[in-house]
């Protein structure tokens, strides 16, 4: 994780110095996410919402007075959902869980993810001219590359627990794309603060498939099959981003 930090940073630098003649600004953000997960498996359905938090650093380099290309660096905290699994499994195979009993699931049970992300975003952005104190913006196309940090799960159902490490049935890259659009407000001739909301949608799978099963149970919890589980996980997002540029 550390290496990934020192390295957004050096390419932001080295973005700064070639652009230099260009109009650049920077900003920092805080802003509150809501994400749930989807798949492309009918006996697979999304069952809930994980509340977060995304953080990090802006830049904005307008090429016109109100054209911009937008990068930046930020962590996201918490994103995911949960997944109700209609057939029960194996579905954190590749992962050591603080009991063998959570590698066999019964029907029904709710898997949640936690998920830590490190993205950087490129997107065009788009603005009015000012009105007053204030500009309407907008970006589109959006597109955002997710490294992941740390993941976490939980179950709940027949099967409780928390906190379970899950990071090796989380793919370590994702990529997403969105859309999204707001306000700015100048406090200043170089000061402002933004606010809009924000959109996005994995497109690669999250969930690492690989050895996960699905069971088909008798009487008694006895297995008697296994089918491989190779359903295509997905996150979609929806940010409220808060962000002060200068």
């Amino acid at each position: 994780m550390k290496k990934s930090i020192l390295l957004a940073v050096i390419l932001l630098n080295c973005f700064q110095g070639l652009v230099a003649q260009q109009s650049l600004r920077f900003g920092v953000q805080v802003s509150p996410t809501f994400s749930w997960m989807q798949t492309n498996d009918k006996s697979i359905r999304s069952n809930g919402i994980n509340t977060g938090l995304k953080t990090g650093m802006l830049g904005e380099l307008y090429f016109a007075d109100n054209y911009a290309l937008l990068t930046g660096i930020s962590l996201t905290f918490n994103n995911g959902g949960t997944l109700k699994h209609d057939q029960g499994g194996d579905f954190w195979a590749n992962s050591s869980l603080s009991e063998e009993r959570f590698h066999q699931l019964p029907d029904g049970i709710n898997t949640q993810y936690h998920i830590q992300y490190l993205e950087i975003p490129v997107a065009l952005r788009m603005r009015t001219r000012e009105f007053g104190y204030l500009r309407y913006f907008a970006e589109v196309p959006r597109f955002l590359l997710g490294v992941r940090t740390q993941a976490k799960g939980d179950l709940e159902g027949a099967v409780n627990t928390t906190g379970e490490l899950i990071t090796a049935d989380v793919n370590p890259f994702t990529l997403s794309w969105g859309a999204g659009g707001g306000v700015e407000y100048s406090i200043s001739p170089s000061t402002a603060v933004t606010a809009g909301l924000f959109f996005q949608s994995s497109i690669l799978d999250i969930t690492r498939n690989k050895n996960a099963q699905k069971f088909a149970y008798g009487d008694n919890m006895i297995v008697l099959g296994t089918k491989d589980e190779h359903s295509l996980g997905q996150i979609q997002n929806i940010t409220l981003r808060i962000a002060l540029m200068f």
